[in-house]
């Protein structure tokens, strides 16, 4: 049987991007369907119980954080509104 790697954390820097905004299916961000599941907040939702960074995304992504609670991990995802990697992040994410 395969190994089956895992990521056991993730710091992602989304800089507040949403499929939404594509004004064409040309447009380099636009995902066929990312909108209808929930945007770039849905898909990010479904990492949840494992712990998350967002980097560049506002604090007040409601979705992702009912559904890191719904998993009981509500202090599984952090928010970092810079888009820029910090101290605080890097410990964060070499943190065992």
């Amino acid at each position: 049987m395969a190994k089956r790697l895992t990521v056991a954390r993730a710091a992602l820097v989304t800089g507040g991007l949403r499929f939404a905004d594509a004004k064409s299916y040309r447009d380099g961000n636009f995902v066929p369907g990312a909108v209808k599941y929930g945007d770039i907040p849905g898909l990010l939702a479904l990492r949840a119980p494992q712990p998350m960074m967002l980097l560049g995304e506002p604090a007040s992504e409601t979705l992702i954080q009912q559904v890191y609670a719904a998993a009981g991990q509500p202090q599984g995802v952090a928010f970092e509104p810079n888009a820029e990697v910090s101290e605080g992040g890097i410990e964060w994410l070499t943190d065992q």
